[in-house]
């Protein structure tokens, strides 16, 4: 549960019930929202010109979690029975983000109010309702009723108090008739300043996973964008920005390095000029993936290249780049991918160049548009595919549309185990149907040679790890000679 109030100020222009405006635009209704693993809802059970509450409640269904591979680990029963629907960690986070959108929507720029500010007035080009009061400095009260803390409550204040909450933490006994027991890992966190309904929020959102440790999802390098967008303004002057950043980024050194260098900050734990620093960090894995397969792309004398699940069009924008190939096609089923891969691709009048076409397709189904290409690329897709469906994938690309070459990537599910909290087989992506080890893709890839008359070479992507590999594994297809004399 996350609660957040407001107190009305007579000399301002909007009362207390402007928080409801700002956060959901209709505080007259309930609001709820389907979230992948449960429902957030939002009501308020107060709302005067002199204090407003809004109430978030998440119902988070274990079950679902457990499906997409990020329920908690280790007995036989964890994944279904744990914290995971009362604690305050990210999956609250993503519910506040989800649900109150509006707010999020709206420009952070200023930042928080410097501490002891008084209560003011934003003005805004737009809505007399839900922007002004989103830019309005209210003097909030959140609370958080389950903050699980790690590795003490101590954490809590350090990162808070720096940005002008006052912060009231209270813990409790596991139960009050079982002393022995000892005090319980969550605690009550209040707190209260004077900010905009976007910044307190924006805050709340980047330091409730800091806090707790952990997130319920896959971190990749995409978690940068979201730290820069949310914490700029406060992030670079905080006493704990090192610890934010490392614990935001789950711990994963070299993801931590790349937020660093995205917002401008000196690399993490460096004590050395910029002189004297001869360590180049460690490129993100996103990178060195999409690097491997422009070097193999080139290496095979491609002109013509098909990028099957293209999502947002990362690896079509370098191949366009290179300005060395007659065409080249995008395929997704999501057109909000096309959509964002149309933004990424287009020139600057706004139009994609003849040589590229972005269409609307799947592996699992053949497409004539599919047929005649020098290259096929999958990037992280096959994973995303139901087991018994990758005949079929198999049957669209390699069967039907018949490449020169076929390249696909997918993760190293033995390197999962340098990774915390993947170590008892979760998954790195809620979305992800099964991950292999390298016997299972050779394997995979060594029955889809024999059936379609190709021939495969295996390399492996990112830091090495001996007996353990990489953290991803990568096939490259090509048509086999004894096939090509024929």
């Amino acid at each position: 549960m996350f609660s957040i109030a407001a107190s009305g100020n007579f000399n301002a222009q909007l009362s207390a019930r402007d928080l409801g405006f700002a956060l959901v635009k209709h505080p007259n209704r309930l609001r709820s929202v389907e979230l992948p693993w449960g429902k957030a809802s939002v009501f308020f059970p107060e709302a005067t010109f002199e204090r407003c509450e809004a109430v978030l409640i998440v119902d988070v269904d274990p079950i679902k979690i457990v499906g997409r591979g990020r329920g908690p680990q280790g007995r036989p029963l964890a994944p279904y029975v744990n914290a995971l629907p009362y604690a305050a960690s990210s999956l609250l986070a993503v519910a506040i983000k989800k649900i109150f959108s509006s707010a999020f929507s709206t420009s952070i720029a200023e930042g928080g109010a410097p501490v002891g500010a008084q209560p003011q007035l934003l003005l805004t080009r737009t809505d007399p309702t839900t922007k002004l009061a989103a830019r309005r400095y209210f003097d909030l009260e959140i609370t958080l009723p389950a903050l699980p803390v790690d590795p003490d409550p101590s954490i809590v204040p350090a990162l808070f108090e720096p940005l002008g909450w006052q912060v009231e933490v209270k813990g409790s006994e596991l139960d009050p008739s079982f002393p022995q027991w000892g005090m319980s890992d969550m605690v009550t966190t209040t707190l209260r300043g004077t900010f905009t309904v976007a910044d307190a929020l924006a805050q709340v959102y980047v330091l409730l996973p800091v806090i707790a440790g952990r997130k319920h999802y896959w971190v990749d390098a995409d978690e940068a964008d979201k730290l820069q967008r949310f914490g700029c303004q406060w992030l670079e002057t905080h006493p704990k920005r090192e610890t934010i950043i490392e614990r935001y980024m789950a711990g994963i050194r070299y993801l931590a390095q790349k937020a660093e260098e995205q917002l401008g900050y000196d690399a993490l734990g460096n004590e050395e000029s910029e002189t004297e620093q001869t360590e180049v960090p460690a490129s993100p894995l996103k990178i060195l993936r999409r690097q491997a397969f422009v070097e193999e792309i080139e290496a095979l004398g491609a002109k013509t290249v098909l990028d099957l699940g293209c999502g947002q069009g990362e690896l079509l924008k370098e191949l366009a780049d290179a300005q060395r190939y007659v065409r080249l096609i995008g395929a997704d089923v999501s057109p909000r991918a096309l959509d964002q891969s149309a933004r990424r691709l287009s020139g600057v009048d706004g139009e994609l160049s003849a040589n590229i076409e972005l269409i609307q397709g799947s592996a699992t189904y053949t497409d004539a548009r599919f047929v005649g290409m020098d290259v096929i690329t999958m990037s992280e897709v096959i994973e995303h595919i139901e087991p018994e469906r990758l005949d079929t994938v198999a049957h669209v690309v390699f069967g039907r549309a018949k490449p020169g070459a076929v390249i696909v990537s997918t993760p190293n599910a033995d390197y999962n185990q340098q990774w915390e909290g993947l170590a008892d087989g979760g998954f790195r992506h809620a979305d992800h149907r099964f991950e292999w080890d390298e016997t299972q893709f050779r394997a995979w890839c060594a029955g889809v040679c024999a059936k379609y008359g190709y021939q495969v070479r295996v390399r492996q992507i990112g830091e090495h790890v001996e007996g353990i590999g990489a953290p991803t594994q990568m096939a490259i297809f090509s048509v086999a000679k004894e096939v090509q004399k024929a």
